[in-house]
């Protein structure tokens, strides 16, 4: 069994047998001694252990080629596409909308009802049996609006308004109705999704 390292082994630069080779003739082969011995007296056929290593080392630091690059990002763009599908961040900021809308649809209605509990069954003067969009304030209506201005501070901290309302609007995209047996509906016209929001008490 030869297990020396020759010339064709460190051309061919094939480390894997080159360390096979190395390990062969330092262990099952070769005795110490003349492992030293022979390496001193022809080190071009023998490959000391500290150059394989260096030869495994450079192999292990060796990059990425530039198609494994393009085949990496691709797959990454092809399952970021596909969460995005999958999450739909435009429905769900939507729905998030919504149940917001809801939530004040709901608010001023109680209001409303707090306030004629307070003052013996009467509904707040300014709502009338015409769908009108209800102000911030006073002061900001016209007359294709109303104002509820009597609830806050007592019933509420401040008027709701729609989530996509515009920061300088002076309504709150709400609108409030009562019908002429006393039933009273709030409404959120700005509804997203297709959705119909409002409550009737």
């Amino acid at each position: 069994m030869q297990s020396g390292i020759g010339i064709t082994d460190l051309l061919k630069g094939d480390v894997k047998t080159i360390y096979r080779k190395e390990a062969l003739a330092r262990v099952y082969w070769w005795p110490r001694a003349r492992w030293h011995s022979c390496a001193r007296r022809a080190p071009f056929l023998f490959l000391p252990f500290r150059m394989v290593q260096h030869f495994l080392s450079r192999n292990a630091r060796k990059g990425f080629t530039l198609i494994e690059l393009l085949l990496v990002i691709g797959i990454i763009a092809i399952l970021a596409a596909i969460v995005i599908v999958a999450i739909n961040p435009t429905k769900q900021l939507a729905d998030a909308r919504n149940a917001q809308r809801r939530s004040d649809v709901n608010t001023i209605l109680n209001a409303v009802y707090q306030y004629s509990i307070d003052n013996t069954g009467n509904l707040p003067s300014t709502i009338t049996t015409t769908t009108k969009e209800i102000c911030e304030s006073k002061a900001d209506c016209d007359s294709d609006g109303i104002h509820l201005d009597m609830l806050t501070g007592t019933y509420l901290v401040s008027l709701p308004t729609d989530p996509r309302a515009a920061s300088t609007a002076t309504g709150t995209d709400y609108t409030i109705v009562k019908t002429s047996g006393g039933r009273v509906t709030v409404s959120a016209p700005q509804a997203e999704q297709s959705q119909t929001i409002q409550v009737t008490r």
